[in-house]
């Protein structure tokens, strides 16, 4: 499905489209904008590791579910940090994680081992995620005030400062767990 998003094409992959395979063909031919509404993984290791066997761990082991996660017959549905360390999104500028946990990583003397570095290897400039669950409702306002203060022309910068402002402002959404987890990474 292609649409548009103010000046930005935009393409819907789910259910069958949405897996491992079918994101990793967006390698060195990436949009400028990748937003992916799904779950984020991130599972601690149980024994204690040398540094280097740590950060591994972690990419291999921080990923996100993707719509073919749960059937049992595909088995490309979980998509690893490692995994999108290794593609080349340089052209990019935004990776937007709608999901929740996606911040979250091993800290390791490389810094934050997960998503974040994943994408950042990948040539990503910026990208949005989340320190914690996040409200279904919450998420989907803050989403759509962001996209709305992108397409009038806002900056990705203020786009997030606007949206970040619009939640907080709301009366249902003013608490601080409804907000606070989203942030941006340049």
């Amino acid at each position: 499905i292609l649409s548009q998003l103010g000046g930005y094409s935009v393409e819907l992959r789910e259910k069958e489209a949405g897996t491992k395979k079918s994101f990793t063909t967006l390698s060195g031919v990436s949009p400028a904008i990748i937003h992916l509404a799904t779950h984020g993984v991130f599972r601690q290791p149980q024994i204690e590791m040398s540094w280097f066997d740590y950060n591994n761990y972690c990419m291999e082991n921080t990923g996100l579910l993707l719509s073919c996660a749960l059937d049992s017959t595909i088995e490309d549905g979980i998509l690893s940090a490692k995994e999108i360390s290794t593609l080349d999104l340089s052209n990019t500028d935004l990776v937007v994680l709608s999901a929740c946990k996606t911040g979250l990583g091993g800290i390791t003397p490389y810094g934050i081992s997960g998503l974040q570095q994943a994408f950042k290897n990948a040539g990503v400039s910026t990208i949005i995620m989340t320190l914690n669950n996040v409200d279904d409702a919450a998420t989907c306002f803050f989403m759509t005030s962001f996209y709305k203060a992108l397409i009038s022309g806002l900056n990705k910068r203020d786009a997030f400062k606007s949206a970040q402002n619009q939640i907080r402002e709301n009366e249902y959404f003013k608490k601080f767990n409804y907000w606070a987890y989203f942030v941006m990474l340049d």
